[in-house]
């Protein structure tokens, strides 16, 4: 699993990518995406 930060079409956006890995190859992969809202709103909400 991985998790970053991106800037895409004006906003910034969590990304989690999930990865099944087999004999060494990744067979399956999965995104999760969701936009970061305005700092002043963060708090204790999880991802941020």
């Amino acid at each position: 699993m991985t998790y970053s930060k991106r800037f895409a079409r004006g906003q910034d956006v969590a990304v989690f990518d999930v990865y099944r890995v087999y004999e060494g190859k990744i067979v399956e992969h999965w995104v999760n995406a969701k936009v970061i809202g305005p700092r002043d709103g963060w708090g204790h909400s999880g991802k941020f």
